[in-house]
């Protein structure tokens, strides 16, 4: 599903400091591992890709 979902809507990632294959510095942030928000992005990313990893196209027609 994190495949169809990547071609269909892009990035999983919210934000692109934290994107496993869109990866950009976010130009405000001076210290990515000092940062809050992308720690909690990490969270929403991994979870998000949880969520489509387990999930099939058979699982969304029933």
């Amino acid at each position: 599903m994190t495949t169809v979902m990547r071609l269909l809507e892009g990035p999983i990632a919210m934000v692109p400091c934290v994107s496993l294959n869109f990866y950009e510095k976010c130009d405000d942030c001076l210290d990515e591992d000092a940062c809050a928000v992308n720690k909690l992005m990490l969270k929403v990313r991994d979870n998000t890709l949880e969520i489509f990893r387990n999930t099939t196209l058979a699982d969304l027609s029933n």
